[in-house]
């Protein structure tokens, strides 16, 4: 197994007892009060290389 498939094993079980369904409609409510922000795109990508 190669360290970042130790890594992600580890924190699926981590995450597990606080992971739940969420629906369409939660997400869409969740989209819509973040419109003004920025994508995730855009929260990725480096200033320098935007130019």
């Amino acid at each position: 197994m190669d360290k970042l498939t130790e890594i992600m094993a580890w924190k699926r079980k981590e995450i597990a007892s606080t992971m739940r369904p969420v629906s369409p409609r939660e997400l869409s409510v969740l989209g819509s009060k973040m419109e003004n922000k920025i994508s995730f795109t855009e929260a990725l990508a480096n200033p320098e290389e935007q130019n």
